[in-house]
């Protein structure tokens, strides 16, 4: 930038040009007239006399006409000179005074032509001489504007509709301090102070860590000495003003209770007795490290991390004590004072978030105080992310409960149905989560914030706003998301709406069902249900079908904020789909009580009644515990299930020499579970749907068998089971027709497997493991992560050297004993790597990232304990350790027999719903959200279970009597006979009925009592399956860590302005460009020409 020179001398700038100008020519006539009267003089004393009083006034006259110029010309250009103006002026009027006597004395001896213009190009040269020692320059200015953006996210998900009534005391007086500046503002705020101790704690931690490291590496306090004071400082600025805001708490004229007073003056005798004296002692232990080079820095690691836990402590007492007060404040307001408050609760979250944003009435919004300083971009969120111009914000506010129903329908084109029925995805991979409906606005936070940081560069995101409740329906990684963006420095900050205290309302959270019952055996439906604002309420829980009670239990509400899990069952007596439903009901005066949601209470299902059963055949070679425990669970306590096992080397008596040939057949009766022999052929083997395989020798299993029970896995599309052992399996099968199928390698062998390669370790589930169906023990990943940690310690596997191509591994075992820095470590990237800068050190990050989730797959596959593949037509299980009887450790039979059944489910997913032995027809699942698209799948074989080729086979939707659509099946491109077909949505709620139509299929089950094949789906309105209204408090919580790991925090109260958490603003500044007249060329190019010419004219007049 351009910095000009002071010139004192020059005249004010209240001086108006105009009248400058006018002194500069009344200057000029005077000085020219000054030149008149010199003809006057002579060379006798008293004309010379006069001559030098003359040239006095000219020169005179000629200093301030040229001072005049000076000022004309610095209120047009920059005068760099630094030479003083006045002195120049006179200086430059003597020289010009000098120049025209010079033509007086030549004027004799040259024309006076000649003359006059030598004398007018010596006054031009020096007139240029003097521009020259001015130095002017031309400057402009040109405004640029250094863009830094604050991104402000406003939730627009189905959450932001509601209406919090049920808003706390404290919550109202945070958005009347903001709303309604006319109500009395208490005499006292504590609003914020929560997070700010938390946040200083989380400092105070960090600092500690700091010093630690720098103590193990003996590097000293170094450059952290100044950090650790400011921190400190920070600290014991943030106690006393904790205490003065206490302190005013105490003063206040209110009806305290003594809990809460006691309290307050606990935290405030801490702060005077303790942490201010803990701080103290710390900033000597920085002077004294400092002093000493750091030698010891214990005692000021000891001091920051008790003042942290003080911190915490405080930070977790203030909620109670804030909620005390401002009850007691909010009962000493005067009854239009609380109607004025009340009025607040009766608007939308919506409403409320604009008011706050934008603000309302005399209250200022928080989104002018950040456009003082920052360039914001505003974007609406449900799932998606959507971009809207400032000038309309408000239109982030029109929030409704529900969108237009959507009138898409099933596209028929050929080219369509090929592209959506396409094989379905592989089903050893963790099921996805459920789509959302179309007119459903879910919440999803780090959808949102990702998008951000893809739309906004991170150096010029200086940070982000969320303006939202908080709650998210759908899982997500937002504490991925939240370190991402700590490590690109954006902070992320949050205005809460809604309330932590949740509505007066009786709700249904979760239901789990069988997908299939058999008939007369009990239909179980768990049903999780939450009671918020109903203490001392009775509901009742009902199980419904056909208008009819079915079963119905009475649940006493305890408390306001009360969950629980209740079973419901009914024994059908019907085969077919049957329509079930489950009803909260409050009973007596309750029944009249407004409910926050009327449409949260009722949750339909549908369950396939059945009188088939699973066939499943477990072949073992000794009676092993593995195998007592299975054969006591599928033949006496799983109704679903009917048994057969053949046991190579039973426990015989004595006088038993040998056994009756009996081989194993699904035909059998129900309690005739034991056979001595495998199935007596093909059509047998196919004729079971899940087999058991134990540690059996291949020497009593024939060629021809395995063959067999190959084929059952490949062709017939049966589930195997195989269960690891010390005598046999797997490893003496090496070569053998069935290796091909075991999910596990491992060192082929024939000797015993006695040893372990561990002597004890846990069960541990891989990501993908987690949320797979065969290990969930838990109603979440959550709850069933914490179960398998709890699993006790097994002392047995097989040793694994790797997994099948297209195997994927569940679960892994791992040793209680440190994992080895050899081949099991796993490699965890360097600090400095984690802490490098520049994207060299992001992308050795990156890698070192990489290295380690590869030796993590690597680990895992080496360890494996359970892995799954699919076959051909059917899919395998391997155990790699015969010890899953320890699950029932001191618990009994829940969880080896959940186990055990999720095994058999999974293994029986594939048989279809609906059909018979050869024809088969059935759909991913029975009941679909609006808008979720339905895959079908169809199983067509003869009655020598050889599969069908039909190309015409499609599938008719049937919706009552009206036909929806016809979609076109398509063949499985590695499974003969398997046909799928996807419905890529139904737009309206109802039942559906799914016909197979197929001419060759129709030929199979031509003479049976079964007419036509089909299934029929349900699809839920909206209102039924509804994640944003499952859970409708806001979530703090959440907000707050996100914020605190990024460094934001949370606008609460009469703390409306987020800026002081964002980084550097948007700067505003002008780019000055400039031209230097007086060392120019041009210039330079003028002074030579006019010397030059006066030269010549000199010359030429004979003056030279």
């Amino acid at each position: 930038m351009l910095s000009p020179i002071e010139h004192p001398e020059l005249l004010s700038a209240a001086w108006p040009t105009a009248s400058l100008v006018a002194l500069l020519l009344l200057g000029l006539a005077a000085w020219i007239g000054a030149h008149r009267l010199s003809r006057f003089g002579g060379d006798r004393p008293p004309g010379r006399v006069l001559s030098i009083g003359l040239l006095a006034v000219r020169a005179a006259i000629g200093s301030l006409t040229l001072f005049l110029v000076v000022n004309l010309l610095a209120r047009m250009f920059v005068l760099e000179t630094t030479t003083s103006l006045w002195i120049g002026s006179i200086a430059f009027a003597f020289a010009i005074e000098l120049a025209v006597g010079l033509y007086r004395w030549e004027a004799s001896l040259v024309s006076a032509t000649i003359g006059r213009t030598i004398v007018g190009l010596r006054i031009v040269g020096l007139l240029i001489l003097g521009l020259v020692l001015l130095q002017p320059v031309f400057a402009w200015s040109i405004p640029r504007v250094d863009e830094r953006f604050v991104a402000i996210l406003v939730d627009q998900s189905t959450s932001m509709s509601l209406t919090d009534e049920q808003l706390t005391d404290s919550e109202l007086l945070a958005l009347m301090r903001i709303l309604d500046p006319a109500l009395p503002a208490p005499p006292y705020d504590l609003t914020g102070l929560p997070h700010d101790l938390r946040r200083m704690a989380d400092r105070l931690s960090d600092t500690a860590d700091s010093c630690e490291a720098a103590a193990s590496s003996n590097t000293g306090l170094s450059g952290l000495g100044l950090s650790c004071q400011r921190e400190i400082d920070a600290a014991s600025q943030l106690l006393t003003e904790s205490r003065a805001r206490l302190n005013d708490l105490i003063e206040a004229d209110l009806q305290l209770n003594a809990a809460t007073r006691d309290s307050a003056m606990r935290i405030m005798e801490g702060i005077d007795s303790q942490w201010l004296g803990r701080l103290t002692s710390a900033s000597e232990a920085v002077q004294f490290a400092a002093r000493s080079g750091g030698e010891d820095l214990r005692s000021l690691t000891e001091h920051l991390r008790a003042t942290s836990a003080g911190l915490r402590d405080m930070a977790a007492a203030m909620p109670t004590l804030i909620d005390d007060a401002d009850r007691a404040y909010f009962g000493s307001l005067p009854p239009e004072a609380v109607d004025r408050a009340k009025l607040i609760a009766e608007r939308t979250r919506a409403d409320l978030a604009r008011a706050l944003l934008l603000g309302e009435g005399e209250a200022k919004g928080i989104l002018e105080k950040i456009l003082a300083g920052y360039t914001v971009k505003t974007f609406g969120f449900d799932s998606e992310l959507r971009e809207v111009d400032s000038r309309d914000v408000k239109q982030l506010f029109a929030v409704e409960v529900g969108r237009a129903e959507s009138t898409m329908s099933v596209d028929n084109d050929d080219s369509t149905a090929a592209e959506a029925t396409s094989a379905p995805a592989d089903e050893n991979a963790a099921s996805p989560e459920t789509p959302a409906r179309q007119d459903e606005r879910i919440t999803d936070l780090a959808a949102a914030l990702g998008q951000v940081r893809n739309s906004i560069p991170d150096d010029r995101l200086s940070g982000v706003l969320l303006v939202t409740d908080g709650r998210q329906s759908v899982e997500s990684d937002l504490e991925q998301v939240g370190a991402e963006f700590q490590a690109a420095g954006v902070p992320v900050s949050s205005l809460v709406v809604g309330s932590i205290r949740p509505p007066v309302d009786a709700k249904i959270l979760e239901i789990t069902k069988p997908n299939t019952v058999l008939v007369g055996d009990s239909l179980v439906v768990s049903t999780r249900v939450s009671m918020t604002g109903m203490r001392g309420r009775s509901v009742a829980a009902k199980l419904m079908s056909a208008g009819q009670t079915l079963e119905e239990r009475i649940i006493e509400v305890p408390s306001d904020d009360f969950v629980t899990t209740l079973e419901l069952s009914h024994e059908p007596e019907e085969e077919g789909l049957t329509d079930y439903e489950v009803v909260l009901e409050p009973l007596g005066a309750d029944a009249t009580e407004r409910s926050a949601f009327q449409d949260n209470n009722r949750r339909s299902l549908t369950v396939a009644i059945t009188d088939e059963r699973t066939e499943v055949l477990i072949i073992e070679g000794r009676p092993r515990w593995e195998y007592g425990y299975l054969r006591n669970l599928f033949a006496g306590r799983d109704a679903t299930v009917q048994l057969q096992t053949v046991l190579f080397e039973p426990e015989r008596l004595a006088s038993t020499s040998t056994l009756p040939v009996i081989a194993a057949s699904a035909a059998r009766e129900a309690n005739q579970v034991e056979a001595t022999a495998l199935p007596a052929d093909e059509s047998e083997w196919f004729k079971f749907d899940l087999i058991i395989l134990g540690d059996v020798s291949p020497a009593q299993f024939p060629e021809a068998q395995q063959q067999m029970l190959k084929r059952f896995v490949s062709e017939r599309g049966g589930a195997l089971v195989v269960i690891s052992g010390m005598n046999h399996m797997p490893h003496a099968w090496s070569g053998s027709a069935l290796e091909e199928l075991f999910p596990l390698e491992v060192p082929a062998t024939q000797a015993v497997q006695f040893q372990s390669p561990e002597e004890s370790f846990r069960w541990q589930l891989t990501s993908v493991g987690q949320r797979h169906a065969i290990m969930r023990q838990g109603d979440s990943v959550e709850a069933s992560r914490a179960i398998w940690a709890r699993m006790p310690d097994v002392y047995w596997r097989h040793e694994v050297t790797s997994v099948q191509p297209g195997a994927v591994v569940l679960a892994y075992a791992e040793p209680n004993a440190p994992r080895s820095r050899g081949g099991d470590s796993v490699e965890e990237p360097s600090n400095n790597e984690a802490s490098g800068e520049g994207s060299a050190a992001e992308t050795s990050s990156a890698e070192a990232l990489e290295r380690s989730s590869e030796a993590q797959a690597k680990f895992e596959q080496e360890h494996a304990l359970a892995a799954i593949r699919n076959y051909g037509a059917g899919r395998v299980l391997m155990l790699a350790s015969d010890r899953t009887w320890r699950l029932r450790y001191r618990v009994g039979d829940t969880y080896h027999h959940r186990l055990w059944g999720q095994v058999v489910r999974w293994g029986t997913a594939q048989k279809l719903q609906a059909g018979g032995e050869f024809v088969q027809l059935g759909t991913d699942r029975q009941e679909y959200e609006l808008g979720q698209p339905v895959s079908i799948t169809a199983r067509l074989s003869d009655s020598f279970f050889a599969p069908i080729d039909d190309p015409q086979a499609s599938i008719r939707v049937h919706r009552g009597e009206t036909v929806v659509s016809t979609v076109r099946l398509v063949p499985s491109a590695d499974r003969p006979g398997d046909y799928s077909a996807t419905i890529p949505e139904l737009t309206q709620p109802g039942t559906y009925r799914l016909e197979l139509v197929s001419d060759e299929a129709e030929r199979v089950f031509a003479g049976s009592d079964e007419a036509s094949i089909d299934t029929t789906i349900q699809v839920l309105a909206p209102v039924e399956a509804s994640p944003e209204l499952r859970e409708t408090t806001a979530d703090p919580a959440t907000l707050e860590r996100l914020a605190m790991r990024t460094g934001g925090g949370l606008v609460a109260g009469g703390n409306q302005d987020p800026s002081r958490w964002f980084s550097e603003g948007t700067r505003r500044y002008a780019e000055v460009r400039r031209i230097r007249f007086w060392d120019s060329w041009p210039l330079l190019v003028m002074l030579v020409a006019v010397f030059t010419a006066e030269w010549i004219l000199r010359k030429k007049g004979g003056l030279v």
